[in-house]
């Protein structure tokens, strides 16, 4: 599987300094060579790996022993996420109805 169909049209980046994994290995190979690559290249790679993984942030897994409470932290973690960027984005309604949901899960779990 190939992640970068077509190599961007702009100069290409210097490797990365850490491994020397250069744009051009990255997308013939699919794979970073290094942590740091993930960084270096992010502006190319988020859409790719925001499109395998349904998102820019990896959640994980839940273990059922611990799934009902981890899930309701998740859920008011994102609401709370959600409610900044509608603050930023001067978006007050939706401010006015994440800061009832929060309130309500917060309630449900005794918080």
């Amino acid at each position: 599987m190939f992640w970068i169909q077509q190599i961007p049209a702009k100069p290409m980046p210097a490797p990365c300094p850490s491994c020397g994994m250069t744009l051009r290995e990255l997308s013939s190979t699919g794979r970073v060579g290094c942590a740091r690559c993930y960084e270096y290249y992010r502006d190319i790679l988020r859409p790719y790996l925001t499109k395998l993984s349904n998102g820019s942030a990896h959640t994980g897994g839940v273990p059922a022993s611990a799934g009902a409470e981890l899930s309701a932290k998740r859920r008011l973690q994102g609401l709370e996420d959600e409610l900044r960027r509608a603050v930023a984005g001067q978006r007050f309604e939706d401010c006015a109805s994440l800061r009832d949901e929060i309130a309500r899960l917060k309630e449900e779990s005794g918080r």
